[in-house]
């Protein structure tokens, strides 16, 4: 049996934490392999990369890549508008681009409300940029997949 360094209270062996004090143990379950199996589940979503003709993905991948940064899908849209590939990326990055603003708006709103508007600001931010980085990964790995929760939302 092991003892609570803060509490001195006696633990059973596979406890996690103190079940007087609350004190971790040091014995949790968290592990690098699982953060990254959570991740790589997040980006399993619908992949139409067998849709792309293989020398469009290599000449247009950069252009893609830049679809995701704020307002820079534009530029796909206008530089390469014969791309499908660089087309469905840039309807990605519309839609980022719009849980972005719509995120933002919130954030705005719960603002006022102490607590709650830091929570949800941190939860919108990194959300935000989760997708955009996927986004990222996916266009410079040559992959058409869609984003995870907006993905499938078609605007071009």
């Amino acid at each position: 049996m092991a003892f609570c360094n803060k509490c001195g209270t006696q633990l059973e062996d596979d406890a996690k934490f103190c079940p007087s004090c609350g004190e971790t143990t040091g014995k949790a379950d968290f592990k690098v392999e699982d953060v990254v199996a959570n991740i790589k589940a997040l980006n399993n979503t619908a992949d139409t990369t067998a849709q792309y003709d293989k020398g469009d993905i290599e000449k247009n991948k950069i252009m893609a890549a830049l679809s995701y940064v704020f307002v820079l899908f534009l530029l796909p849209i206008f530089l390469c508008p014969q791309s499908k590939f660089a087309k469905f990326h840039a309807n990605q990055g519309i839609v980022n681009f719009c849980v972005d603003l719509a995120l933002s708006l919130v954030i705005a709103i719960c603002s006022f409300i102490p607590v709650v508007g830091w929570i949800v600001g941190v939860v919108g931010g990194i959300a935000g940029l989760a997708l955009m980085v996927l986004g990222i990964y996916n266009a410079v790995m040559g992959k058409a997949k869609e984003l995870p929760f907006v993905g499938g939302i078609r605007i071009l």
